[in-house]
């Protein structure tokens, strides 16, 4: 662990006071965890796993993948539905394009206006 908290700080070109900051945990514990084998209880990891946006299981070297698994199928599903509306899409012709990027368009600002 204390090799990729360093690694991933040091990604962000931070301090330990920086990151102290961010995370509320103090700069000397993460000190200490940079270090020698500190004991970090379970919200210290939360919290530098969401500060960092990787899996807990990442940032304590159980796995060498970064994203939690939910976010990774979400990605891929966020993907495959966009393949779906490029290739349907691309099947338009010019004026059917520019209904659907100003029916989009409209789409979005109504989300916004509701959040």
């Amino acid at each position: 662990m204390k090799t990729r908290l360093k690694e991933l700080r040091m990604e962000k070109n931070l301090t330990q006071t920086q990151l102290s900051m961010y995370t509320h945990i103090s700069q000397s514990s993460l000190c200490k965890m940079e270090t020698e084998s500190a004991n970090v209880n379970g919200s210290q990891i939360v919290a530098l796993s969401c500060y960092f946006g990787v899996s807990t299981d990442y940032f304590l070297c159980l796995t060498d993948e970064r994203l939690p698994v939910n976010v990774k199928i979400s990605i891929q599903k966020e993907t495959c539905a966009f393949s779906k509306l490029f290739y349907y899409y691309s099947k338009l012709n010019h004026i059917d394009k520019e209904i659907v990027l100003d029916l989009v368009s409209k789409l979005v600002k109504r989300e916004q206006k509701q959040n």
